[in-house]
């Protein structure tokens, strides 16, 4: 059996209800159903409506997953040494000098 039909048919849906909420004719269900001229956007579209994987109503997987949104994860890390272009204020605070300033410094002394 397709499964878009046995997911249809899961959630006690027609064909005709599923054409239109997702907005496809009844003509073009009945083709996707019966496997004949589907594309991946229109997969997507289903999956979605669905809450399924697309992967799994084309039939590349198994696992009928519900779509996992996606999580973006920002890590930091702590370095452990300062560069030597920066140097404490006396103050606790850290500054950065410029190049030009510890030629300057040499210069002098």
């Amino acid at each position: 059996m397709n499964r878009l039909k046995e997911v249809r048919e899961q959630r006690g849906l027609t064909r005709k209800d599923v054409a239109k909420l997702v907005g496809f004719s009844d003509g073009a269900m009945a083709r996707y159903e019966a496997e004949e001229a589907i594309t991946t956007d229109k997969i997507e579209i289903l999956a979605q409506f669905y809450n399924v994987n697309p992967a799994y109503l084309a039939g590349w997987s198994n696992k009928n997953g519900k779509q996992q949104p996606t999580r973006i994860v920002y890590i930091e890390k702590n370095v452990g040494r300062i560069p030597p272009y920066w140097n404490n204020d006396n103050q606790g605070r850290l500054i950065k000098w410029k190049e030009s300033r510890k030629q300057l410094y040499r210069r002098e002394s």
